[in-house]
């Protein structure tokens, strides 16, 4: 995963570098401002992985204690 966050930043890098070339800043601004959505892009990438990966695992636990609670209310009930 982190190897595919990488690849995108790297992607989002040069098309920026085009673009901001194209542009006409110098050789400077164009490299500083493709650093920085390439930093960015990185982040927000880093950023969504954590959020999916928390929302999956809330929702592992979740269905877990669901069926301790039904479990449990089973038995309770054959009792």
């Amino acid at each position: 995963m982190n190897k595919l966050i990488f690849q995108i930043g790297i992607l989002a890098f040069f098309i920026s570098i085009v673009i901001f070339g194209v542009q006409q800043f110098s050789l400077f601004d164009t490299l500083a401002r493709a650093f920085i959505v390439f930093i960015t892009v990185v982040l927000f990438g880093i950023l969504l992985v954590v959020f999916v990966t928390y929302i999956h695992e809330k929702n592992e636990t979740t269905k877990q204690s669901e069926s301790h609670n039904t479990a449990a209310h089973s038995v309770a009930n054959n009792e």
